[in-house]
């Protein structure tokens, strides 16, 4: 099994969840950042309006004691209620 890594990944973060803009704004993550092409997890671009990828800092997630799939499903949780 391959893990795909976003092309717009930068040193240091990894790639979290699409968000609209909408549910980025919601987002409490401090290191958030808004990224400009939406992919799936096998990185085929999605395009779908207002749909964008967001990254944030591993070392958020290490202070939050989160792995990323942990961290994406309490995300989904929040945000489609």
């Amino acid at each position: 099994m391959t893990t795909w890594t976003h092309p717009e990944t930068h040193s240091g973060e990894v790639f979290f969840i699409n968000l609209t803009s909408t549910m980025f704004e919601k987002l409490s993550l401090r290191t958030k950042r808004k990224g400009n092409t939406a992919h799936d997890g096998e990185g085929n671009k999605l395009d779908h309006a207002d749909w964008w990828p967001v990254f944030v800092q591993v070392s958020e997630l290490s202070e939050r004691e989160q792995d990323i799939s942990s961290a994406r499903r309490q995300i989904k949780e929040i945000l489609y209620k």
